[in-house]
Formats: C-alpha cells, sequence, structure tokens
C-alpha cells in the first residue's frame, strides 16, 4: 500500500468442528479526500491480496469478510474533484447517465458492483483530467483508448452488512 498508515491484513481462519474456511480482510485505506483515485486502487490491491491469499492456502472458496476503514462515503464527492475536471464533467451533463456508478463513489462503487470503469470521475484513469478517456461501449476491453491503468475490479460477490437491516448505514467509513 502506499504508506505504513495505510494497510491490509489478510487472514484464512477454519472452523475447527466444521472444518469450513472464511477470509477476513481488514484495510485501511488512505484518509485524505483529496485523493480518490488512490484509495480506489488500494482497495482493488487488498481485494487481489484477498483472492491469491484464498487460492494459495485454502483449497475451497471461504466466505469473505472485508472489513476496516475505507475513509470513504458512498456517493461521489464533487467537491474534492480538480476544478478543471469538474469543468469537462459540467461540459458533459450527459456523462452521469453514461458512466456506470458514476454517483457512487470509486471505493463505494468497486466493491458493490466489482468493477469501476476508468470513465468514473475518481478512477485513477480520469481524475484531474482536462480530457475525457474514450467513452467506447466494449465492455470486454480492459483499458479504453487514453487509458493508463484500465478497468480495476475484483471477483467476489460483496453485500454490504446493512444489506438486509432495518437500519441505514454510516453516513461515512
Amino acid at each position: 500500500m502506499i504508506s505504513l498508515s495505510d494497510g491490509c491484513l489478510v487472514t484464512v481462519l477454519k472452523h475447527k468442528n466444521t472444518n469450513k474456511y472464511v477470509c477476513l480482510t481488514n484495510l485501511h485505506l488512505y484518509w485524505n479526500p483529496d485523493f480518490p483515485h488512490a484509495k480506489a486502487v488500494q482497495a482493488e490491491i487488498a481485494c487481489k491480496v484477498t483472492n491469491q491469499v484464498i487460492n494459495k492456502y485454502s483449497s475451497e472458496k471461504p466466505e469473505i469478510i472485508l472489513c476496516g476503514d475505507f475513509n470513504s462515503i458512498p456517493h461521489f464527492q464533487h467537491e474534492f474533484i480538480p476544478q478543471n475536471q469538474m469543468t469537462v464533467l459540467d461540459n458533459n451533463p450527459d456523462l452521469r447517465t453514461n458512466i456506470p456508478g458514476f454517483d457512487n463513489s470509486a471505493v463505494f462503487q468497486l466493491l458493490k458492483e466489482g468493477i469501476l470503469h476508468q470513465h468514473h470521475p475518481e478512477h485513477p484513469d480520469s481524475f484531474g483530467q482536462n480530457t475525457l478517456i474514450d467513452l467506447d461501449n466494449d465492455s470486454k476491453k480492459r483499458k479504453s483508448k487514453g487509458a493508463i491503468v484500465g478497468i480495476l475490479e475484483h471477483p467476489f460477490k460483496l453485500k454490504s452488512i446493512y444489506h438486509n437491516m432495518k437500519i441505514s448505514p454510516p453516513s461515512f467509513t
């Protein structure tokens, strides 16, 4: 990860009686709201490391618990997007409907849906840019024209602990 204050701990546990596995990943993402693109990459790396640990240390696919301090909120925060990029976004109002998960923060979108397209304003390929990445509709492409990092993704089907509860999630995590 980026520094000693950011981190990820992945532990695979085996129940003594049932021999079933559970994988617990605890992470702490970068704190600064001016760097949502860094948090998105950290979240993807944490998921990739989790997947590597699962594949290396357990023969069956365990349940996954991903927890920690994500230093993120569920919705996109335009106030932390650089002004030059906000000008581009304001001049292209159709982006809100054309970019999957545009209204979600990058971390929330990645963890919830398993994918963060490079067109998302908080994606490393888009964040702070004066121009738009080519909005082609080929979802099989890992990188659009002009992209450096490409699509961020993970293989898990994650759900929020608040998914079936009658209470709202906290306004930030």
